[in-house]
């Protein structure tokens, strides 16, 4: 009852003190934005990232943490330059790979012996899936190029950056329809985490896009729990009847 009536007694004065502290933006921008990320395995722990924002340099970075799910435990396991992302436990939970800089990388769960292991300009999206045979399966995002730009058929004209476009779908909101297309891909990291394979388009020669533009993202596509069957959204129209619909599909590969 003592502690009881002390902390009705002290009240007041917390209240008194909380009031005289000014929200302002500055100290909003102070406060870490809070994002999860992934569960183990075995329902133990968590990762999820805090963005830090620097109002100087105009800039957020994304650092990744790890704690148990009764709230103890935390650990700050990513702190480099950059941010960091897309967490996913691996190896029956003994490693987490994420990506950093574009690329895929991993490490051990506690975050030791980070390391790189995909080298490939312009992926996105990338998520990450134990294979029974102990491999890893890789399926990412590439923007892949199936049409002619303005400076292909005009090479002449290297100043011109006009889009030439004769049938719809030529933008949605901001994003403009161009020669290119989100096509899903697939690789594979061998049992050692030494190396990756050649990536594999399984949508070549496609002129559709998955992830759908401008919303989609790596919820757009999975992979089957045996590593055999990939299914990704897109919506496989054109023209007019691409502009008009707007019904999406899902497809196996």
């Amino acid at each position: 009852m003592k502690k009881v009536a002390l902390l009705f007694l002290l009240l007041p004065f917390t209240c008194l003190l909380a009031q005289n502290q000014v929200m302002t933006p500055e100290l909003l921008w102070e406060l870490g934005r809070v994002g999860l990320e992934t569960v183990s395995p075995d329902g133990k722990d968590i990762i999820y990232g805090v963005t830090q924002y620097n109002i100087k340099d105009n800039k957020g970075n994304r650092d990744l943490y790890m704690m148990s799910l009764d709230g103890l435990n935390r650990k700050k396991i990513t702190d480099r330059p950059g941010s960091e992302y897309g967490a996913f436990y691996l190896k029956g939970g003994s490693m987490v790979g994420f990506s950093h800089g574009g690329q895929f990388h991993i490490m051990k769960k506690d975050g030791s012996d980070q390391k790189q292991l995909t080298d490939i300009e312009g992926i996105a999206n990338i998520k990450a899936y134990d294979l029974p045979d102990g491999r890893i399966a890789l399926l990412f995002t590439k923007s892949v190029k199936l049409e002619p730009t303005t400076a292909d058929l005009y090479p002449d004209l290297t100043k011109a950056e006009a889009y030439i476009i004769d049938d719809l779908m030529y933008r949605h909101w901001d994003n403009w329809s161009d020669a290119e297309y989100n096509h899903v891909c697939i690789a594979y990291v061998d049992k050692d985490l030494n190396k990756v394979s050649s990536f594999r388009d399984l949508m070549e020669g496609e002129k559709f896009d998955s992830p759908l533009n401008p919303f989609g993202g790596s919820e757009s596509f999975t992979l089957s729990p045996d590593g055999k069957t990939v299914v990704y959204e897109s919506k496989k129209l054109s023209g007019k009847e691409w502009a008009v619909s707007t019904n999406s599909d899902l497809y196996m590969v």
